[in-house]
């Protein structure tokens, strides 16, 4: 009885705090930049399109999904790029849609090339309250109707990239009003600068003898005042084509990796995570799988690409 009451609690704080957890949480962060980062848009140097969906926390009644598919190239002047991002995202009862453009202004910088992104969109936020199980039928809050809540998007970022290195800094989603005050008919907080996500990725590839690549990356996630996460993810190459890793998650998750250049334009990986904290045991762990496919290249390419 004990552990389906907490197993309870803890599905009910995930779904009213959806909008206040760092955002977003995936493991292939450094082939999902489109997704964290506008600036990302056309770094592939061709056209790419990719697919990515999450289960975290498998078997756990209410446990979060995601899917996200983005588009985006470079244009014939070099420096104009452009790119699309639609993801969805379930939590409990909770789910939000979305869709946002984004443009992307490059140009060459030292060794390599800097990236300037503005994006803007709308999403949609929706409770099925048919799976909501109300233990308390005198609970006001619990039993209200609520309707469904649009809200624009628009995000900002920087990315620089050479053909061993990079380094991103961003600010997504960051006029989402989606605050648990406001979804519960409540006065909104005004937006401050401390309750945006600040993500930043870096990465470096080490070339090894006999066709081996080391490739360590982090990505780093807060929001000032309230929360910060780390990951740290460190991959071995081989031959350019086959990829294996682990990642460790500073809220004490480990993932390991495996990803698999097809051909020279289709990718795709995957990735388990385990959470080592009390919650693990009630859980078959988290999954995630990423296709990419990128098109003839538009311009000139610093290949191959590995992020």
């Amino acid at each position: 009885m004990c552990k389906r009451i907490y197993i309870s609690l803890v599905v009910i704080s995930m779904a009213f705090t959806v909008k206040g957890q760092l955002h977003p949480l995936l493991d292939h962060y450094y082939l999902n930049g489109m997704v964290i980062n506008p600036a990302y848009a056309g770094s592939q140097e061709a056209l790419s399109f990719g697919l990515s969906g999450r289960n975290q926390w498998v078997g756990f009644e209410g446990a979060p999904k995601s899917f996200t598919f983005n588009l985006h190239t470079p244009l014939k002047n070099k420096k104009v790029n452009l790119g699309l991002v639609v993801f969805s995202e379930k939590v409990g009862s909770l789910q939000e849609n979305g869709i946002s453009v984004a443009y992307a202004y490059r140009n060459r910088l030292w060794n390599g090339k800097l990236s300037l992104g503005l994006a803007a969109g709308v999403s949609e936020l929706s409770e099925n309250q048919e799976l909501v199980r109300v233990i308390n039928s005198n609970d006001q809050v619990l039993d209200q109707k609520y309707e469904n809540h649009l809200s624009p998007l628009f995000s900002f970022g920087l990315y620089y990239y050479t053909r061993n290195f990079y380094v991103g800094l961003s600010v997504p989603q960051f006029n989402n009003k989606y605050q648990p005050k406001s979804f519960l008919n409540t006065q909104q907080k005004n937006l401050s600068v401390n309750a945006f996500n600040y993500l930043g990725v870096l990465g470096y590839l080490v070339k090894l003898p006999r066709q081996f690549e080391l490739y360590p990356s982090l990505f780093f996630k807060t929001i000032p005042n309230e929360d910060a996460q780390l990951d740290i993810n460190l991959n071995l190459i081989y031959n350019e084509k086959f990829w294996c890793g682990a990642g460790y998650r500073s809220d004490n998750s480990i993932s390991a990796m495996v990803q698999l250049l097809m051909s020279p334009r289709l990718r795709v990986g995957y990735s388990y995570g385990y959470d080592m904290t009390g919650l693990g045991s009630y859980h078959n762990g988290s999954h995630e799988i990423i296709l990419m496919y990128t098109f003839k290249n538009i311009v000139d390419a610093m290949s191959p690409r590995y992020f």
